[in-house]
């Protein structure tokens, strides 16, 4: 508090920023020690928030048939009108609700059970199996939520599944060399969930695609 209480009136935004930083990050570990699930899964929300609403700016940058519907909202401020507000929501209540516990326990168990493992070993278990079952617990439940049953959701997410762990593979192994060697286990989903932002956003994309390529509202 008594870093927001000294950044007055007038500072530009870097100063501004390294003015309440301290504050922010004081308030954040203490939450993170005292919370650290709800902490966690909070941040995991707010992250799917993000990526989804930016999945949905490039979507609709780069649809043709956005050309139509201009007419009718102003140029500079057509992504954030056109966007479907439910559907970030339910993506943010995915990372809410099952993403943030799963990555915080995830990285809680390879913190004791696999603390002796070389990083290799650690980023191809990231790889394989966690990122497998993130990915479909994400896909599946997601699809659910957008009101498909769950056995068309099924259906398409097996061909979807190798372009998902493919995705992943791109970013995410890099990430774990600097992830265990570098951040402490109790910081580890707010670091991913940094990077994740963008990783959110190809996730969203691909699992808002119905089995005949329309976009899920």
């Amino acid at each position: 508090m008594a870093a927001f209480m000294h950044a007055g009136p007038g500072l530009s935004l870097p100063a501004y920023l390294g003015a309440i930083g301290p504050g922010i990050w004081a308030a954040y570990q203490k939450m993170v020690f005292s919370f650290p699930v709800v902490t966690k899964s909070i941040i995991t929300g707010i992250t799917y928030v993000i990526g989804d609403m930016l999945a949905q700016v490039v979507q609709i940058r780069s649809t043709k048939a956005i050309t139509v519907k201009l007419s009718r909202v102003p140029r500079n401020s057509e992504p954030l009108l056109l966007m479907d507000p439910w559907r970030y929501i339910r993506s943010g209540l995915v990372g809410l609700i099952l993403l943030g516990p799963l990555a915080h326990y995830y990285y809680e168990f390879v913190a004791i059970y696999c603390e002796s493992w070389a990083f290799p070993f650690k980023i191809a278990l990231d790889q394989t199996l966690y990122l497998a079952f993130y990915n479909t617990v994400y896909y599946l439940v997601l699809g659910v939520l957008a009101g498909r049953s769950l056995v068309d959701v099924a259906y398409v997410y097996k061909a979807q599944f190798m372009n998902l762990l493919v995705a992943g593979w791109k970013l995410w192994p890099a990430v774990g060399v600097i992830t265990y060697n570098f951040i402490p286990t109790e910081h580890r989903v707010l670091f991913v969930d940094a990077i994740e932002i963008a990783y959110s956003a190809v996730l969203s994309t691909l699992s808002n695609d119905d089995p005949h390529g329309e976009k899920q509202k």
